[in-house]
């Protein structure tokens, strides 16, 4: 998962600099020029800072979480998807505090943090934006900037949900033009391991009936969506509620919103999708589970059993080299659920009752 986050994370700002590699930030200094020739050197070199924070973003959470000594010591692995708060330097401190809009940012009455190295950067820091001084600050067309620059009041803070709420996850969606929908997909594939459909049987009666009534039925023939004989509704039944987390209008495009979590941000003129304050929270679920905003849906998927037999099951395949088989997943799941109950998603105690298990020693 990593390494996908990592390439398209990377695709993003190749199609806005025309350099197909992610590289350390000295070496996007000169395209960044050439993209914006009326910046100064210095607030250059700020954007080469920022992209080299958001492209290293999720890596730095996970080494936070899996100290390499005491494996006693190690962090709760759920934060991957709940931590609220990420680390990078003073650039992406204010490119979070301003949500999106273009640097340099600096909200009223903040002091950014003096150091050059790496801080903690916490949600609960963040204050409300005055929608006043948003107006000379952007060149955005989108509804989700247009909405707030005639905005009165204060924009509150963006949520932070680990990974769910970084640019390495929400971006490569935005590239291909994806939707809210898109986006769920991808937190059943990158983070449940399986397809929608394959998780039909977490579903009893009355989760059932929780996510039917998120199913959208507002398309051409979306009908079908709802007609339990079709294929369709295998895959929107557990879908669509979870788009309806990130977004309300899950339907449209995140730069066509103008409420919501879930809208356009843009980074160096390159449109991505970014969780922003002030939109209307959205009525999802996951798996039959309610939930309000993505900062509930990370919990809910932190803590449910697919989320822990996902991560020993890519555990598995890195360390064994090969994709579980047979016997292989009746241990998958036990240790998934030692995992969840007995390490309380302590990932290092999980790795080592994976390789103390016979079943693994003997088929490795």
């Amino acid at each position: 998962m990593l390494n996908d986050l990592a390439y398209n994370t990377a695709d993003i700002f190749s199609r806005a600099n025309a350099t197909p590699n992610v590289v350390p930030h000295e070496a996007f200094v000169p395209a960044l020029i050439a993209r914006n020739k009326n910046a100064a050197p210095a607030e250059t070199r700020a954007y080469g800072r920022l992209l080299e924070d958001i492209v290293q973003e999720p890596y730095r959470l996970i080494e936070s979480l899996l100290p390499a000594e005491d494996a006693s010591a190690d962090g709760d692995y759920r934060l991957l998807l709940t931590a609220p708060y990420t680390n990078g330097h003073t650039e992406l401190d204010l490119f979070y505090r301003s949500q999106g809009y273009y640097l340099p940012f600096q909200p009223p009455g903040y002091t950014p943090n003096a150091g050059t190295g790496l801080q903690r950067i916490t949600a609960a820091s963040f204050q409300t934006l005055p929608y006043g001084v948003l107006k000379g600050s952007t060149e955005h067309t989108a509804p989700a900037y247009t909405a707030d620059l005639a905005a009165v009041g204060e924009l509150r803070p963006r949520t932070m949900s680990g990974i769910l709420t970084q640019l390495g996850f929400l971006t490569p969606v935005a590239v291909n033009g994806g939707k809210a929908r898109s986006l769920a997909a991808r937190v059943f594939n990158r983070l449940l391991c399986g397809l929608p459909s394959d998780f039909l049987d977490q579903l009893d009666a009355e989760g059932t009936a929780v996510n039917e009534a998120l199913v959208a039925t507002k398309e051409s023939s979306a009908n079908v969506h709802l007609d339990r004989s079709k294929g369709c509704y295998q895959c929107h039944v557990n879908l669509d509620p979870v788009a309806a987390a990130f977004n309300p209008s899950f339907l449209a495009t995140p730069s066509a919103l103008a409420r919501g979590e879930l809208r356009a941000s843009y980074f160096m003129k390159v449109q991505t999708y970014g969780l922003r304050g002030g939109g209307t929270l959205g009525d999802g679920a996951f798996l039959g589970q309610p939930v309000h905003g993505v900062q509930e849906l990370g919990e809910a998927i932190a803590n449910s059993t697919p989320f822990a037999r996902c991560v020993v099951r890519n555990a598995f395949q890195e360390l064994a080299g090969r994709a579980p088989q047979g016997a292989d997943l009746s241990m998958i799941a036990d240790v998934a659920e030692q995992f969840r109950t007995r390490y309380s998603f302590k990932f290092n105690l999980m790795i080592r009752d994976l390789v103390s298990r016979p079943e693994f020693t003997r088929s490795n």
